[in-house]
C-alpha cells in the first residue's frame, strides 16, 4: 500500500504532462481506482475494519445528491456523448472522494504517525513542483505553443507541470502553511530552535515555496494564502506575523510585475473583469434551477461553456459551479464538509490539555489550508480540483 500510495503522489507531481483522452484526464485518475482497489482487497484479506466519519457521511449524501440532480438533467444534453460522458464525471468525483475510506482509516489506527505522513507528502510535493517550476522558468518560460491545446499563454510565470499558475500557486500556498504552522511549533521549543539543524531546514523551504508562490504571480493564490496566513499567525504568533508582512512589503517594492498584478486587481484589469462577467452569467444561470442544478457535472456537454477547452467542465468560482451544476442543497453539503472540519480544527487547538503538540499541528495547518483553500476557489474551480482534492481530503479524514 506504501508503494501504490507514492504512486499516486507522483501522478500528482506529473500533473499534466500525461493526459487521457477520456474527459481530458490525468495519469492520477487511472491510479487511483487502482489504489482503491488494492486498498479494498488488503482490508477484506487482513479483516481490517470499514471506519465511518462524518466527512464519509456527507460525502454519501453529497454524492447522492449530485446523482439524483444529473439523472433529472440527462435528457437535456444536447451534445453526443453528453450522458456516458457526465456519469464520468459523477465517477471520477466518486472516486477521489473514495480517498476519505483509506485515510480515515490510516487515521484510526495510528493518528501521530498519519498525521506527520500527510504532512510530510503535502511539503515535500510542494518542493517538488517548485523544484519543477524553476526549471520550467529556465527553459520553457513561455507557454504560448500551447494555446492551440486549450492552455492560456502564459509567460514568465510559475507552471511546473500543472500549465496553470492558479491552481498551482494554491497548491504551493497550501505547502507553504504546512511549512510555516510546523516552524512555528518548532520555535515553541525554544531559542536555540531557530538555529537548529530542523529549524534551518524549514526556514529554507519557506524561502523556496515562497519564492515558487510569488512566481506564479496567482492573485487567487496569493489572496488565499494572505488569508490561511493570517489565521494561522493570529492563533499562534502575531510577532511572526508582523515579520511575515514585512517580507511581503519587501518582495512587493522589489519585483515590479508583482506590483502590476497587484495594481490591476485593484484597478480591476481585464482578467478581473472577465472573471466578474463569468459569475454574472454563472448567477444567471443557477436561476433557472437552484435547487437541483443542471446537473454534475453537464457543463462540458451543454452549450453553456465551449467544450472545446480546458476549464469546460467549470467556472471561476467553486461554490458558484457546485450550485449550478447540483443546486443549492448540494452545494451546502460539499460546503458542510469543510465547514464541521474547520469547527473541529478550531475546538481541538484551543485545547492544549486535552490533544498532543502533533495533533494541534495538525489540527492549525488544517485551518488554515481550509480557509486559504476555501477563498482561493471563489476565483478558480479548485475545491474538486484532481491535483489539490487528495490533500485536502488528507485533512476532511482526521
Amino acid at each position: 500500500m506504501n508503494i501504490l500510495y507514492g504512486i499516486l503522489i507522483g501522478t500528482i507531481v506529473l500533473g499534466q504532462l500525461i493526459q487521457l483522452p477520456l474527459l481530458g484526464g490525468v495519469l492520477t485518475d487511472i491510479i487511483l481506482p487502482l489504489y482503491l482497489g488494492v486498498w479494498s482487497i488488503h482490508s477484506v484479506l487482513k479483516k481490517r475494519p470499514l471506519y465511518l466519519s462524518s466527512a464519509i457521511i456527507l460525502s454519501i449524501l453529497f454524492l447522492l445528491y449530485a446523482a439524483f440532480s444529473l439523472f433529472l438533467n440527462l435528457g437535456e444534453l444536447p451534445m453526443p456523448g453528453g450522458i456516458p460522458g457526465s456519469i464520468a464525471y459523477w465517477i471520477r468525483l466518486a472516486l477521489y472522494l473514495g480517498l476519505l475510506l483509506p485515510f480515515t482509516q490510516m487515521m484510526y489506527e495510528d493518528r501521530e504517525r498519519t498525521m506527520r505522513v500527510f504532512l510530510d507528502t503535502l511539503i515535500y510535493t510542494g518542493l517538488a513542483l517548485a523544484f519543477l517550476g524553476f526549471l520550467q522558468l529556465i527553459f520553457i518560460p513561455d507557454f504560448s505553443f500551447m494555446a492551440e491545446r486549450g492552455w492560456d499563454p502564459h509567460q514568465g510565470r510559475l507552471l511546473a507541470t500543472w500549465f496553470d499558475p492558479n491552481f498551482l500557486g494554491g497548491f504551493l500556498g497550501m505547502a507553504l502553511l504546512a511549512v510555516l504552522a510546523r516552524l512555528l511549533f518548532h520555535w515553541d521549543t525554544g531559542p536555540s530552535a531557530i538555529i537548529s539543524a530542523y529549524g534551518l531546514r524549514y526556514a529554507a523551504f519557506t524561502g523556496i515555496l515562497t519564492l515558487a508562490l510569488v512566481l506564479t504571480f496567482s492573485r487567487s493564490a496569493l489572496l488565499g494564502f494572505l488569508a490561511g496566513m493570517t489565521l494561522l499567525f493570529v492563533f499562534k504568533s502575531w510577532r511572526a506575523f508582523l515579520l511575515a508582512i514585512a517580507i511581503g512589503a519587501l518582495l512587493l517594492l522589489s519585483i515590479p510585475r508583482l506590483q502590476e498584478r497587484v495594481e490591476g486587481a485593484l484597478d480591476v484589469d481585464e482578467t478581473a473583469k472577465l472573471r466578474l462577467q463569468s459569475w454574472k452569467r454563472t448567477l444567471q444561470d443557477i436561476e433557472e434551477n437552484p435547487w437541483i442544478g443542471q446537473g454534475y457535472n453537464t457543463l462540458r456537454y451543454r452549450v453553456v461553456n465551449p467544450a472545446s477547452v480546458n476549464t469546460a467542465s467549470g467556472r471561476d468560482n467553486s461554490l458558484l459551479t457546485l450550485w449550478l451544476t447540483s443546486g443549492l442543497v448540494g452545494m451546502s453539503l460539499f460546503l458542510a464538509l469543510f465547514a464541521h472540519k474547520w469547527i473541529q480544527f478550531v475546538l481541538i487547538y484551543f485545547r492544549p490539555d486535552r490533544y498532543t503538540q502533533e495533533t494541534r499541528l495538525f489540527a492549525l495547518t488544517g485551518l488554515s489550508i481550509i480557509t486559504l483553500i476555501l477563498v482561493h476557489s471563489m476565483f478558480v474551480h479548485s475545491l474538486v480540483y484532481p491535483h489539490i482534492l487528495p490533500f485536502l481530503l488528507m485533512f476532511l479524514a482526521f
